[in-house]
């Protein structure tokens, strides 16, 4: 191991060029609104931390915004907004898990599921079922 020698006297610092190639910045609002109007086309090339006020997550949610801010670093959500003051447990009261499941998906990807995908959340729901009452039984 090589041996430095110690220094003396109080510590120096020296100015290093950094170039920063990009402006920072931070955008908040609706996806639409970020996309369309004119004030934020000056942040197209910065790096961005974009915050999304949509009510609702939009869909291809992590996508779309790269199509306009190609060089976004971190996409965040203000919390989701419900138009309703019921509880979640009070909304899904009498729901069965497969709709329940339903409803997700399609509040996820604001599309409802195709019937594909509604046979697998089906098939997946009865596989837990089976698995928990076997457990049960025991």
């Amino acid at each position: 191991m090589a041996h430095r020698p110690r220094r003396t006297g109080p510590p120096t610092a020296q100015p290093i060029p950094c170039p920063v190639p990009r402006t920072l910045a931070r955008l908040t609002g609706t996806l639409d609104a970020l996309r369309t109007e004119p004030e934020h086309t000056e942040h197209e090339r910065s790096w961005l931390h974009i915050t999304l006020t949509d009510p609702d997550r939009p869909h291809m949610v992590m996508e779309r915004p790269k199509e306009s801010f190609p060089h976004t670093l971190k996409l965040s959500f203000t919390a989701g907004h419900h138009t309703s003051d019921e509880s979640y447990g009070t909304r899904v009261n009498g729901r069965s898990d497969h709709d329940i499941t339903l409803g997700f998906v399609e509040h996820v990807t604001n599309v409802p599921a195709t019937a594909p995908e509604r046979d697998l959340l089906s098939e997946g729901l009865e596989s837990v079922r089976v698995q928990v009452a076997a457990r049960e039984a025991r």
